[in-house]
This record gives structure tokens, C-alpha cells and sequence, in this order.
């Protein structure tokens, strides 16, 4: 059968036409005849494929790309290509497979190696990731996004020292760009160079009053320097941040006023340390005269049902008719115009449920628990958890015994420490926040690196140790050794970052004095 050539062109044109006007769905109708004249057409199923993958249809643009490959397979854009499309569908082996045929097709392919690079960014692989942004600037000194990421995959490395030169060389090759800035203020103020952060982050946006990530770490540098008001105020722009969607209820909002009708509804929003640091204030509320209920995760509720000040607690998406009013539970800070003077100090404003196990400590030591690792997902992880190898130290003294607290770990730490050392494996009883509160109260100390369990000590009252790198978060303030959150929680810093040997140390000393 003979394909008449001039129709496909006539189609192909009118396609293109369709594109540049933005007309997405004829230019679908138009490939598609092409195909209907010629199956075997390489643009047209390319292009069906790339508008498939532009509508989210990610199946459909992997059919498209794999019949496309079947005609032709040298080429490297149609594998970059459906490199991309199994990566939107979490196929991530897959889409480095393609990646690495793309790039045995045309070594240097830019498109290539600047999404394989990303990849393995996110798949936690930052030396593979590295060499392959090296390969990129190497070749191409002013190509900005590969500049960013190589001082983005340095940040999450610990080097901040070459992360800020890289971050500095992208602001000069993208002045105009505002991720170069955020990020070295980011750098400064870990660095404790406040002014120059508050400089970078002021001038972002003054030229972009709009810029979500500019106003978030500006409101973190206030809250850190003690500007409650101010940064708790600037904090409610978390909510236009990307990936950062707002919880929601077929209410209004509270806008901090004195009526709340039948009540008013906190959500959580965020991790479990941020609900028990705020749920403290229900009592102020209640004391104010309004109904106070919370909605919650399944294992906070019974911890949240001895809050003072807290009528409900319900489970998330429970009809919630029994009040007029909600508020995220971050929000009420904001809401409630709170600076450290009017912080809520009085503890224990949390207990162990009375239906809950007590559990039984034997031995004559004083009695210990240790948490040494964050959610690894969260974003400064590599910044807060300390390995526990480096806990040698602790864990020698004698007359002390440990438990480890810890969870969300897969036990090889744990297991090799062990092998030395007098640790309880506590984990498994952990079930939910009641019985971590059970367990919590039963010991001496909770010695902690930044985690929910800091909040949760803290709040019962319990002394707790918490480890901190100067890049700590905002809510431990900047170089305070004590809490205005907690009374009973001391703050250890290490000198830098990653220096964690010398801050071990100390705390081992101490708390041989305490034996």
C-alpha cells in the first residue's frame, strides 16, 4: 500500500499549527490521523506520546514511546523520554535503564544526564548523582539548573562549605533566579550569619512579594531569633508551599476572634512533635471559654485525651457538626498573638492514659532512653540523627540502664550495639503514644536528637537531653541551652555541624555525675 506523503505532511503541519496555538486537543486529532495513514509514523507517535505525558496520562505516553521505539530505537530523545514516563509512575529501575540507553546512544546528552542525575538525587544515591552534575557543568559552565542541584546534593551531603559555593556561582549566572538566594540564606543562617540570611531572603522578596519559599524560611529565621509574633504570623504562607496542602473541614476558619460559637476544632497538620508542642494551648482556650476538640492520627488519641482543655478527639474526616469553628493546629500561635513571654510553660500537660500497662523496670541503674534518629524522609534529617556508633561513650557508663526508644529504623544499629553495651530494645511496645508515655514515665532521663520524642518528654514533665547541630530547627531557638517549651529540657549543641564526637562527650560526662 502506497502512504500518501503528502497528506502526513499536510496533517504533520497543521499538528504543529494546533501546538503553537495551544489547541492540544486537535493536534491529538491530527497525529492521530497521520497514524491512521502511516502506523509506523516516528513524530507522530512521539508526539501523541509527549502530549499524553503532559495530560498525566502516563500509560498512554508509554504506549505511545514504546511503538515509537519499536521503529526506531537509536534514538536517544524518544529513550530520555520514556525514561521520564517511568519515572512519573514510580517505575524508578526502569527509568534509569532508559536513561542509561539514552546515554550509550549519545554519551553527552544533556537532557539525559541532567534528569539521571535528578533521579538519583532523589533516590539518595549523591555521589552517582554528583559525578553526573560534574559531567554537566564540566562541559557546560553556565547551565544554572545543574550548577543549583550539584550545590543542592552537597547541602544534603553535610558540605555546606562547597554547597554555598555553588549556590553562589548559580545566583551570579541567574541573578533573577531566587532558589540560588533562598538557599545560600539557608546556608547563612545554619552558619549564624543572620543579618546577611535575612538580607538574601528580604531582597527575594522584594522583587517577588509571591515567593511561598522565600517567606517560609524567613518566618523560620524569626522564630529561631525569638520574633515569635512576627514569624508565627509569616508562617501561615506554609500552605501555599508545593506539596504542602492544608487540611480541610466543611467549616470556617477561626480567625482568632472571641466567638467560636459551638466550639472550636484543631487539626493536625504536620508531625507528631508539632501537635504536642501546640496542643498545649486547649487549656488557654478553654480557659478563654471556648470548646475546645482536636482531630488526630489513631495513635495520638488517647495521649491527646489527657490534655487539659480538650473535650473531643476525633479521627480524621469524623463529622465534626458539634462545632462552628477550625483552625490548623500550627495556626494557633498566629492566632492567639503569642510571643515567648506568653508561652504556656506549665507541665505536665500530657500523661499516661489510666487504661494503659505500666510497664516494669528492674534494675538498680538510674534508667535512660535514647533516640538517635528523625524521620529519614524529612529534609534535614542528615543535619539532626547521630548515628549510633558514635554513642560509644553513653553507652560505657556504668550503672546506667538504657532503652532504646527508637523507631522507624530497620534494628542493625541497635543490633550491633548490643553486642557491647546495656541497651533495651524497647521498640516493639511502642504501639502507639499512650504506651510510649507509659514507658517515658517509668525512666530518668530521655536523651534525644530531634525528634517527637523530645516534645513528648518535655511535655510530661520528663528531664530530657536533646542533641542539637547549629543547624537546629527553629523551635530550639539560637544558642539557648534551655527551652521557653519546655522546662525540664536542656539543649546540647555541637560546635558544627557533624562534629558530633565532642558533643557525645559532654553529655557523657555529665551524666556519669548524675550515676
Amino acid at each position: 500500500m502506497t502512504i500518501d506523503t503528502d497528506l502526513i505532511d499536510g496533517f504533520l503541519q497543521d499538528a504543529e499549527g494546533a501546538i503553537a496555538r495551544s489547541a492540544m486537543k486537535q493536534a491529538k486529532v491530527l497525529y492521530q490521523g497521520v497514524l491512521r495513514v502511516d502506523e509506523t509514523n516516528i513524530t507522530a507517535l512521539t508526539q501523541l506520546g509527549a502530549l499524553a505525558f503532559a495530560d498525566a496520562d502516563f500509560h498512554q505516553a508509554l504506549v505511545f514511546y514504546g511503538l515509537a521505539i519499536e521503529q526506531e530505537n537509536r534514538d536517544p530523545d524518544i529513550h530520555h523520554a520514556l525514561a521520564a514516563v517511568y519515572w512519573k509512575l514510580g517505575q524508578t529501575d526502569k527509568a534509569e535503564r532508559a536513561f542509561d540507553t539514552a546515554l550509550r546512544i549519545e554519551p553527552n546528552h544533556e537532557p539525559a544526564l541532567m534528569d539521571k542525575a535528578r533521579l538519583l538525587q532523589s533516590l539518595g544515591r549523591l555521589d552517582e548523582s554528583e559525578q553526573l552534575y560534574l559531567q554537566l557543568t564540566s562541559k557546560n559552565t553556565s547551565r544554572v539548573d545543574a550548577i543549583f542541584n550539584r550545590g543542592v546534593v552537597m547541602f544534603r551531603k553535610g558540605n555546606l562549605v562547597a554547597a554555598e559555593r555553588w549556590f553562589r556561582q548559580a545566583a551570579r549566572l541567574d541573578p533573577n533566579g531566587s532558589r540560588p538566594m533562598i538557599n545560600l540564606a539557608l546556608i547563612y543562617r545554619y552558619w549564624g550569619r543572620y543579618e546577611a540570611a535575612r538580607t538574601l531572603l528580604t531582597q527575594v522578596i522584594e522583587r517577588d512579594p509571591d515567593q511561598v519559599d522565600a517567606h517560609w524560611n524567613l518566618a523560620n529565621l524569626d522564630l529561631l531569633l525569638g520574633n515569635l509574633k512576627d514569624g508565627f504570623v509569616r508562617k501561615e504562607w506554609r500552605f501555599k508551599r508545593a506539596g504542602f496542602l492544608p487540611p480541610r473541614r466543611d467549616l470556617p476558619m477561626w480567625d482568632g476572634s472571641s466567638d467560636t460559637g459551638k466550639g472550636l476544632l484543631l487539626v493536625v497538620e504536620q508531625g507528631f512533635g508539632d501537635t504536642i508542642q501546640m496542643v498545649r494551648f486547649a487549656k488557654t482556650l478553654s480557659d478563654q471559654g471556648h470548646r475546645v476538640g482536636i482531630e488526630a492520627q489513631p495513635t495520638l488519641h488517647g495521649l491527646l485525651s489527657t490534655v487539659p482543655g480538650i473535650s473531643d478527639v476525633l479521627a480524621p474526616g469524623e463529622p465534626s457538626n458539634e462545632y462552628s469553628y477550625w483552625l490548623p493546629i500550627m495556626s494557633l500561635p498566629a492566632a492567639l498573638g503569642i510571643e515567648e513571654n506568653t508561652i504556656p510553660r506549665a507541665v505536665p500537660y500530657v500523661s499516661v492514659p489510666v487504661k494503659t500497662p505500666r510497664p516494669h523496670l528492674g534494675g538498680a541503674g538510674i534508667k535512660v532512653g535514647l533516640v538517635w534518629r528523625g524521620n529519614p524522609k524529612h529534609e534535614t534529617d542528615h543535619l539532626r540523627s547521630i548515628p549510633l556508633s558514635f554513642w560509644g561513650e553513653i553507652l560505657k557508663i556504668p550503672g546506667v540502664d538504657f532503652y532504646s526508644l527508637q523507631v522507624g529504623t530497620d534494628g542493625t544499629e541497635l543490633q550491633a550495639a548490643q553486642k557491647k553495651y546495656n541497651i533495651t530494645d524497647v521498640a516493639p511496645e511502642l504501639t502507639d503514644f499512650s504506651a510510649t508515655a507509659a514507658w517515658v514515665n517509668q525512666l530518668d532521663y530521655v536523651i534525644t536528637v530531634d525528634t517527637a520524642m523530645a516534645h513528648l518528654a518535655g511535655a510530661m514533665k520528663k528531664p530530657v537531653w536533646l542533641l542539637v547541630s547549629p543547624a537546629n530547627d527553629w523551635r530550639w531557638m539560637k544558642g539557648r541551652h534551655d527551652s521557653p517549651w519546655y522546662r525540664t529540657l536542656h539543649i546540647f549543641r555541637a560546635a558544627r555541624i557533624g562534629r558530633w564526637h565532642d558533643l557525645i562527650s559532654k553529655v557523657a560526662r555529665i551524666l556519669e555525675q548524675r550515676v
